[in-house]
């Protein structure tokens, strides 16, 4: 680009920052909150001659009626929250079920569809097996269900202990 370019056009935009920055500067700033004009005119002008053949551009002055801020305090709402009706627990007692090695009978507890407490009311399995009972317990509540896996080495034990719970389960 030309240097007499470049000089015409940074002439220009200085010329045209420079009105933009006077024309801002002769608009008084009433508010510091927008608001939009209420009379939305364009200023207009009218033509006079003052010599023959010469008209002259007489601007002609805008009223605007700024919209004066009004503070409107919006209605305070009240939102209450619902609060689910807690479901009543519910026990009932599973069928007594005899095993290999002894009987088994189950009291199974449930609150909102979850199995919350499994009570053995019989647990006669000899020979050590009645050990597997706490973990079958927590393994009904994690599964929610009797759908979980034999525990090894008290097989008879664990079908027992599912017989029993499926029949509570069925009561609800």
């Amino acid at each position: 680009m030309r240097a007499s370019t470049k000089t015409a056009i940074s002439a220009i935009t200085f010329g045209v920052l420079s009105l933009t920055y006077n024309i801002g500067e002769q608009t008084p700033l009433t508010s510091h909150s927008f608001s939009a004009p209420s009379n939305t005119s364009l200023p207009s002008a009218t033509a006079t001659q003052s010599t023959p053949g010469a008209p002259v551009l007489t601007p002609t002055p805008v009223e605007t009626s700024a919209a004066k801020p009004t503070t409107t305090v919006p209605p305070v709402v009240v939102v209450k929250p619902t609060v689910p009706a807690v479901a009543a627990a519910k026990t009932v007692d599973g069928s007594v079920v005899q095993s290999g090695y002894g009987k088994v009978q189950v009291q199974v507890t449930k609150s909102a569809g979850k199995i919350t407490d499994v009570t053995m009311l019989l647990a006669n399995a000899t020979d050590g097996r009645s050990a597997a009972f706490s973990y079958l317990i927590q393994y009904a509540i994690d599964a929610n269900s009797s759908n979980f896996a034999n525990l090894s080495g008290a097989t008879y034990t664990s079908e027992a202990f599912k017989k029993s719970l499926d029949a509570a389960l069925a009561k609800f």
